[in-house]
């Protein structure tokens, strides 16, 4: 009388239920809501992180500089590391750096020093440049250097266009 086949098959499940399927019904959600807040918190933080790493560089950029700069155009530089050469365009100079633009990623593969001609309206002017930042956007690179035993017609050429900006 107290035996039946079909409420044994019933008590049986009632363990596995408790131990199986309802703490997987309360975890799913959970860990699907603990995933959403962190992604929402890296992504927050991130972005905080990375307008306030923008703000310090651009701080800390203007606080480094020696010497006034002026942005160039038409100005193009050739540049070697004494394996690869190639052309690049000049963006900014001043009395001690200079900035290029448009390198391809090959010339900066083990360059301590590059060795640079600076083609411009009124001449040729070549130098040794130490890069100090090196900015890879895409497929070209963007350097910013000193210029290594200054030559005097480079400052003149400087002077030149710092008096016309």
């Amino acid at each position: 009388m107290l035996y039946h086949p079909e409420l044994m098959v019933y008590v049986w499940l009632i363990p596995v239920f408790l131990f199986f399927i309802l703490p997987g019904m309360i975890m799913v959600p959970h860990m699907v809501f603990q995933l959403a807040a962190r992604c929402v918190t890296y992504f927050m933080r991130s972005a905080t992180v990375s307008a306030q790493s923008r703000d310090v560089q651009n701080e800390n950029s203007l606080e480094k500089r020696r010497s006034p700069r002026c942005c160039v155009s038409g100005v193009v530089a050739d540049v070697t590391d004494g394996i690869n050469s190639c052309t690049g365009l000049v963006c900014n100079i001043s009395k001690i750096g200079i900035g290029l633009m448009d390198l391809p990623e090959k010339i900066m593969q083990k360059a301590d020093k590059l060795s640079i001609i600076i083609k411009g309206h009124d001449g040729h002017y070549p130098m040794y440049l130490n890069p100090q930042w090196v900015d890879n956007k895409g497929s070209s690179l963007r350097i910013g250097g000193l210029i290594e035993n200054v030559p005097t017609d480079w400052e003149i050429f400087v002077s030149s266009r710092l008096a016309t900006n």
